[in-house]
């Protein structure tokens, strides 16, 4: 089945439709992790008749600062996320990349794309700390998801603070990635003093719930900002988007607002887990990740029901599951799993 091989992300239910075409309609996309309450956007369509202009830029970027608590000149708007891992291995080139398993499988990729090397370790900062001060002829990005994906792990705000110190005494970088952290905004380092050589990672889309309008944030020291920007070009971000992103990060009666909606749907979430013989795994409101020993097959179970959760290529026994947007699609997801009970 060629969908089976589109693992890397969530969404694009297409890949999936054609091989279970018995699947009960409409299909309900659990897959993404992306709150199913966007945020309300107006239908002015002015900023499709123009190139994006700098007072949009510089608008949106204030507005982000604002909700981020740092200095504008420390953010930097960019085309979601993805585009900017693709180029990390360019803006940092000839360095070795270090992941702690599991996580985002993105960074990994990046590198192994350029030919470059990438390890796994357990702890990052015992590995900063057996390098630090030493000439060991590798140079070194870390990368923590925080709150980590898929699992939902959160790392404490000084363990953070102090591999960023160690990272810069050692001649490495840290990234950051904060994709979920509008929903656990405890967690954040935006608001720490800025560390040479660490960039911090924001997505628009997860919390605000508007994905497809590619959107994000790098908040850093200005020199990397720069050479992010020229790497990019001048109309990266398109001016519907740095329009949206100036209204919606300004809305703080909004994203206030949003936070209990979403620890409500995260219980109705892990009620419906639990009640299935789960043990739901995760601190980030917008999903929950179990382990399943025939996660392939409750996979293909879920499907056939026309429900898409997230599985993982090198992660066989886990399956991400985002929040039901409605009472009868949180029904549909319980039924699904008490029927997969049964068999």
């Amino acid at each position: 089945m060629s969908g089976y091989r589109q693992l890397e992300h969530g969404g694009d239910i297409s890949q999936f439709a054609a091989d279970f075409p018995d699947s009960a309609q409409p299909w309900l996309d659990l897959s993404t992790g992306v709150n199913p309450w966007a945020y309300p956007l107006s239908s002015d369509n002015s900023a499709y008749h123009s190139l994006p202009t700098r007072a949009q830029k510089r608008a949106c970027r204030a507005a982000m600062a604002n909700a981020f608590s740092c200095h504008p000149e420390n953010v930097l708007p960019v085309p979601g996320s993805e585009a900017v891992i693709r180029m990390l291995p360019i803006l940092l080139p000839d360095r070795t990349l270090v992941l702690s398993s599991p996580t985002y499988g993105d960074y990994a990729y990046a590198w192994q794309s350029t030919n470059q090397k990438v390890e796994t370790v357990r702890d990052q900062l015992d590995h900063v700390a057996q390098h630090a001060g030493k000439v060991t002829g590798q140079r070194y990005v870390y990368v923590v998801c925080n709150p980590n994906n898929p699992d939902g792990v959160v790392r404490d705000r000084s363990w953070l603070a102090a591999l960023a110190e160690q990272t810069t005494q050692s001649d490495g970088w840290l990234i950051i990635d904060e994709a979920y952290a509008d929903a656990l905004p405890g967690c954040s380092m935006t608001a720490h003093p800025v560390v040479p050589n660490v960039l911090i990672l924001r997505s628009f889309g997860k919390f605000y719930g508007l994905p497809g309008l590619r959107l994000g944030a790098v908040i850093a020291r200005t020199e990397i900002l720069d050479r992010l920007s020229d790497l990019l070009g001048h109309w990266a971000v398109s001016g519907k988007a740095l329009e949206a992103g100036t209204i919606a990060y300004r809305d703080s009666d909004w994203r206030n607002g949003m936070l209990p909606r979403l620890r409500q749907g995260q219980t109705i979430l892990e009620q419906i887990l639990t009640a299935a013989d789960y043990s739901p795994q995760g601190e980030v409101p917008l999903f929950r990740l179990i382990e399943e020993t025939d996660a392939l097959q409750l996979w293909r179970h879920l499907m056939t029901k026309g429900i898409y959760v997230r599985r993982f290529e090198h992660y066989e026994n886990f399956l991400r599951i985002g929040l039901p947007a409605t009472v009868l699609e949180a029904e549909r997801l319980a039924s699904a799993l008490e029927q997969w009970r049964r068999l």
